[in-house]
């Protein structure tokens, strides 16, 4: 669940490039060779149709240029007015009218799905670039016009589809006449990250055979790499509490620089590090925290702060020689303007990082292995000899290339003409067609740009760019809702979790059910749901078939072991679980209580130990007001202020008579 979560959850390094000016990249003449292509974890796809232009992530625009010089015809930063060239947003059409330019290109940015161009007379253009951006990156072309693309063949590619996590497809209507010429490469269509391998709808007047070259991008391996650039601390005092450790503190001070806080760090050590050692937060007390005993040492010790430190989010490579992971660290010149990616040796393991998505690792940053250029703008970084990515292929996410000299779109013509037949009349929605497959029909014509759900006689069925995708298993939305779909049919029979563009849900029925709430499980593992949603901000104990177990941000929590509380009480968890096995002293916010098979017991009055020492409990409640003789397996005990007082002396009274006391234990 990790890895998926991640992906939907933060933006892929590809999208937030795309932030920035992508004009560059398409001005090259040479594109990387297939297999080096694009390695990136797929972003989530967050529309359909129209061009993203408001929003956090609005950046969608069509320019037209060449390497020289460009002009926007439409963005979210402002439009140009260039002749022969017009865009209507309402309909999300582009227009050529006599536009002949075969130097300039036409490139687009989250222009959504349903994005048209449409032809009026001939036309001619250097090649067509489309990135989807996680938004949507297809490409129509319609009118009753021409267009030739790459007529010089001065590009390697006369058309390149970036889908970045979208279904980007190639579509040309029956009513234009267009031909795209392969360039240098000998390859006519290029795609990668794509989460379709039909990426062209020809309408049945494409007049080659075209062969597809397919593979698939890797989903990256990543860790958090950090390392200190730093001076660490130093100190002399440290404190001790009878194990191996060392311990030291930090204050919070208010305004007044009185102390509001004492915070307690371990100091362990780290190979990496040397003689200097980590420090670990174990936590932040209203009062020095019993148990600790100062000491100063003969010469100061070091040590970093695990909170702080340099570095982020990383890609794993591998040494082909060795097998050995290495983590790519970004290091940005200022003074220079350059960046570079350092890959350096990983020493030390330090746990998850907050979220719990990614490992983090101190890494060898001043020793790094090589040190190699980042990439420019729409290219990917060229990795040392000897070294690969790490990670999995993505099955269902597409690099494709389309070979053909030349791709040529002939408009079919009107009625009469038994080659190219009148489209069928009065067809609207889902309807079968003459060769026998189902399609989803817009006045009369097949609609390529449809993806959704559609009803006929025999159910609910998804259509994927115009045809029932039989294919698809997952979430579909229609008027009615959200609903799961198997194979390419709603499934009423699914209750379960279930996964879209906006997260994770519960189903019921194959619906999505709001009014679920409590524990769910899909391959990656046990979580909240709360009223339908896969809810993060759900920290505390949850009951399935199993028992009752402890969530930490959503997720059954593994590593958590204390006190939680539900509507029955307060328990105690052992790695995740209801113990009903443990029987001893428990900590939680309120203070320190006495568990009985695993339940807050209020009846519970004697002695008890913790780590700290031995105690005196009321009621199943640690008792500081206590002062008296108490028992225990070990004997009987003098208790001043709730606590075994090792130092008093003297005669003390209980039920049995009147006892006499040597260092905190009665003599008998």
């Amino acid at each position: 669940m990790v890895r998926i979560l991640k992906k939907f959850n933060r933006k892929s390094t590809r999208r937030s490039r795309s932030k920035r000016s992508k004009a560059a990249a398409i001005a090259l003449t040479t594109v990387m060779a297939l297999s080096a292509a694009v390695v990136f974890t797929v972003p989530k796809a967050e529309a359909a149709n129209g061009p993203c232009d408001e929003g956090d992530w609005a950046y969608a625009y069509i320019a037209v240029g060449n390497s020289e010089t460009k002009d926007n015809i439409f963005s979210s930063q402002g439009s140009n007015a260039i002749d022969g060239v017009s865009y209507d947003k309402a309909s999300n059409t582009l227009t050529l009218n006599q536009y002949k330019n075969a130097d300039n290109y036409i490139a687009t940015n989250m222009m959504g799905d349903d994005f048209k161009i449409r032809l009026i007379g001939e036309n001619e253009i250097s090649s067509i670039v489309a990135y989807g951006d996680a938004w949507g990156g297809s490409v129509t072309i319609c009118g009753d016009g021409s267009l030739t693309v790459n007529p010089k063949k001065q590009e390697d590619y006369g058309v390149r589809l970036y889908a970045e996590g979208t279904a980007s497809v190639l579509s040309v209507e029956n009513t234009c006449n267009v031909t795209i010429y392969a360039g240098q490469a000998g390859k006519v269509l290029y795609t990668t990250g794509n989460l379709t391998d039909k990426v062209i709808k020809d309408n049945g007047t494409l007049q080659e055979t075209t062969q597809y070259q397919i593979s698939h991008p890797l989903d990256i391996a990543k860790i958090y790499a950090k390392y200190y650039a730093y001076d660490p601390s130093t100190t002399n005092v440290v404190y001790t509490n009878g194990d191996s450790s060392y311990y030291t503190l930090t204050y919070s001070l208010n305004e007044n620089d009185e102390i509001t806080a004492y915070n307690l760090y371990q100091l362990t050590k780290k190979e990496a590090l040397g003689d200097i050692y980590y420090a670990v937060k174990i936590g932040s007390y209203d009062t020095m925290p019993e148990g600790y005993k100062q000491t100063v040492l003969d010469t100061d010790i070091s040590y970093y702060d695990a909170a702080w430190g340099s570095g982020g989010t990383s890609n794993l490579v591998i040494n082909t020689a060795t097998n050995e992971k290495y983590a790519m660290v970004y290091d940005y010149d200022s003074e220079t303007g350059s960046s570079v990616y350092r890959i350096c040796a990983l020493r030390d393991f330090l746990g998850m990082d907050e979220q719990g998505r990614d490992e983090v690792w101190l890494v060898d940053y001043d020793n790094p292995v090589s040190v190699i250029p980042a990439a420019s703008r729409g290219q990917d970084e060229q990795l040392p000899d000897g070294f690969k990515y790490d990670g999995e292929e993505q099955e269902n996410v597409f690099n494709i290339e389309v070979s053909a000299d030349k791709l040529t779109f002939t408009a079919k013509t009107d009625v009469g003409d038994n080659e190219n037949p009148a489209p069928d009349e009065n067809k609207n929605g889902l309807q079968q067609s003459a060769d026998g497959n189902w399609y989803y029909y817009t006045n009369n014509n097949i609609d390529y740009n449809y993806n959704g759900l559609a009803a006929n006689e025999y159910g609910w069925w998804k259509i994927t760019n115009g045809t029932v995708d039989f294919n698809y298993t997952g979430m579909a939305a229609n008027e009615y809702g959200w609903w799961y779909v198997s194979n390419g049919t709603i499934d009423f029979g699914y209750t379960g979790m279930a996964v879209n563009e906006y997260g994770w849900w519960y189903m019921t029925n194959g619906a999505l059910d709001f009014n679920y709430t409590g524990m769910a499980v899909n391959e990656y593992g046990w979580w909240y749901i709360t009223n339908g949603a896969l809810d993060f901000n759900y920290t505390g104990m949850a009951v399935n078939e199993y028992g009752w177990w402890y969530m930490t941000n959503g997720a059954l929590d593994f590593n958590y072991t204390g006190m939680a509380v539900n509507e029955y009480g307060w328990w105690y968890m052992t790695n995740g679980a209801l113990d009903t096995n443990y029987t001893g002293m428990a900590v939680n916010e309120y203070g320190w209580w006495y568990m009985t098979n695993g339940a807050l017991d209020f009846n519970y009055t004697g002695m008890a130990v913790n780590e700290y020492g031995w105690w005196y409990m009321t009621n199943g409640a640690l008792d500081l007001n206590y002062t008296g003789l108490a028992v225990n397996e070990y004997g009987w005990w003098y208790m001043t202020n709730g606590t075994v007082d090792f130092t008093y002396n003297g005669l003390a009274e209980n039920e049995y008579g009147v006892w006499n006391v040597v260092n905190g234990h009665v003599e008998v």
